[in-house]
C-alpha cells in the first residue's frame, strides 16, 4: 500500500469501475484503513472514501473481507463522528448480511467473552457501543432509535451469530437496562 493515497485511491476507484475486486489488495488497504482509523483520525475522509468505494463491492466481495472490514467498522467510530454518514452505515449493514449468509460451521464459537467480541457480530456491536460513546461526549445523551434496531438485529438470538453480539452487549447490560428497559426483556 502506498503512502500516495490519493494515487492510491485513484486506482482502487479504476479497479472497482471496471468490477476488479482483488481481493487481496483490498484485505491490505482496510487494514491500512482500520490503521488510520485508530492512529490518524485526520484521514477521516480517506477512510469513508474507502467505505464508499466498498459499498460498491459484489456480496462475494463483502463475505471474502468480512474479517478486515468488521475490524475497520469497529474501530472507526471511536475516533471519528459517524453521524450521519451513510457509507459506514450500509458498509454495517452489508458486514451483518454477510454474517447472517455464513454457514453454521463457518460461525466461529464465541464460548468466552473475548471469542465472542472478536466476531463479526461481536465487532459490529462494540461499534454501535463506541458510537453511542461519541454521540454521549459530544453531549447527545439521548439514544437514537437506531442504535435499538441495530442492536436488535445483532443480536437476535435466531441468528447462529448472536451469541458472539450478546456478550459485548451483555457487558453493558446495567447501562443498556437504565436506558431501555423494555428492549432488555424483549430482546436479550
Amino acid at each position: 500500500v502506498s503512502n500516495d493515497w490519493p494515487g492510491s485511491l485513484a486506482v482502487l476507484r479504476t479497479l472497482s469501475a471496471s468490477g476488479k475486486w482483488p481481493i487481496d489488495v483490498w484485505a491490505v488497504v482496510i487494514d491500512q484503513a482500520t490503521a488510520w482509523a485508530i492512529n490518524d483520525p485526520s484521514a477521516h475522509n480517506d477512510v469513508i472514501a474507502i467505505l464508499e468505494l466498498i459499498n460498491e463491492a459484489p456480496e462475494a466481495f463483502i463475505s471474502s473481507t468480512i474479517d478486515p472490514l468488521s475490524r475497520l467498522l469497529q474501530f472507526l467510530p471511536r475516533t471519528t463522528d459517524i453521524e450521519g454518514v451513510d457509507s459506514y452505515w450500509c458498509a454495517w449493514d452489508r458486514a451483518l448480511l454477510a454474517a447472517d449468509s455464513e454457514r453454521a460451521g463457518e460461525v466461529t464459537p464465541a464460548g468466552t467473552l473475548p471469542d465472542a467480541m472478536s466476531t463479526v457480530s461481536g465487532r459490529l456491536t462494540e461499534s454501535l457501543f463506541a458510537w453511542i460513546g461519541q454521540r454521549s461526549a459530544a453531549g447527545k445523551h439521548q439514544v437514537p432509535q437506531d442504535f435499538w434496531e441495530k442492536l436488535r438485529r445483532v443480536c437476535n438470538a435466531s441468528s447462529e451469530r448472536a451469541r458472539g453480539a450478546r456478550g459485548p452487549a451483555s457487558m453493558r447490560l446495567s447501562w443498556l437496562f437504565a436506558k431501555n428497559q423494555d428492549w432488555v426483556r424483549l430482546e436479550l
